[in-house]
């Protein structure tokens, strides 16, 4: 309450705090889907240049964070759609009313928010390791896609996050399939789950437990 009522006013000079208040729990909603600011003006009733000035207040205020598509060619990683995410899932389900704990693990949006957690707190831990990170997701023309390429001392590592106790093979068949495109040695997958049991899985693929992000 304290940052829409005095600290956007101040440095956007919101005059009406309820469109404000909209995109937020639009973008809420939204959480780990790419960013349409189009979509977003439309439904609104802003300019699309507002709510780019609205985002890019809260990424400087780090309510929410960008995740740009990974391409060969920087230029396209400028163009083309960024994923949001919220740092705070706590925030993202007060915006959106979701107050039951089970709804919250078991609900439509559940898989979304264990992505929007897992990936902050990757990025918070880089922070707090002096390391500014260096993101991004990955989709292929046929529809394959990465939830986190993470650039780790140059060699770019592929992650999923899935939320479940156990592993599928499909689970980790996109990884396979970055790893072979990528050509590099070095680049290892990650799935990012709730499973604890050590699980035989193939080379170069390894499980994280969420609680080690």
């Amino acid at each position: 309450q304290t940052y829409l009522e005095r600290d956007v006013r101040a440095l956007l000079n919101v005059t009406d705090l309820r469109d404000f208040e909209n995109v937020l729990r639009l973008l809420a909603s939204r959480t780990g889907q790419e960013l349409n600011y189009s979509h977003l003006a439309r439904e609104v009733g802003v300019s699309v240049p507002t709510i780019k000035q609205w985002v890019s207040v809260l990424e400087s205020s780090y309510i929410v964070f960008l995740v740009p598509p990974y391409f060969k060619n920087f230029g396209k990683r400028i163009i083309k759609a960024p994923k949001i995410y919220f740092y705070d899932v706590g925030l993202v389900n007060h915006l959106i009313g979701i107050e039951n704990t089970p709804l919250i693990l078991r609900g439509p949006m559940a898989g979304a928010m264990f992505e929007t957690a897992c990936i902050a707190e990757f990025i918070k831990r880089k922070f707090a390791s002096g390391i500014k990170p260096e993101v991004y997701f990955w989709r292929s023309q046929s529809g394959v896609e990465i939830d986190l390429i993470s650039n780790e001392n140059g060699v770019y590592q592929p992650y999923e996050i899935k939320l479940s106790k156990t592993i599928k093979p499909s689970f980790y068949r996109h990884l396979l399939h970055w790893i072979e495109l990528s050509g590099s040695n070095e680049s290892t997958g990650a799935l990012i789950t709730d499973c604890v049991e050590p699980l035989p899985l193939p080379k170069r693929i390894k499980n994280v437990h969420w609680c080690q992000m």
